[in-house]
């Protein structure tokens, strides 16, 4: 038997078939919000609860999702590498030639 939340509003059950009906109805609205809108009115909720609930059935919250990290020494390449870069492929797509400010 599934677990019940105890500290929640709303039932599993409750949350589990809001989720259900946000899926079947997107369809029938312009976009997935509308569908939370009008899910959420049903059954007494916020649109932006359902919104989680939603993304938490679908597991991407925090299960495979990619961190994405900075890069090392911020988020632009060192100039060095963007000069070697162009250097190289300047002839192929037509580039001028890149001049050193350094």
């Amino acid at each position: 038997m599934a677990k019940q939340r105890q500290t929640g509003r709303f039932s599993d059950e409750v949350r589990e078939r809001a989720v259900r009906l946000v899926r079947e109805s997107e369809g029938c609205h312009p976009s997935q919000w509308a569908a939370l809108v009008s899910v959420s009115g049903k059954i007494g909720c916020t649109a932006e609860t359902l919104r989680r609930w939603v993304r938490e059935a679908r597991g991407s919250i925090t299960e495979g999702a990619e961190v994405r990290r900075p890069r090392r020494g911020g988020a632009r390449p060192p100039v060095a590498e963007v000069i070697a870069f162009v250097g190289e492929h300047r002839v192929e797509f037509g580039a001028p030639r890149v001049r050193s400010y350094a």
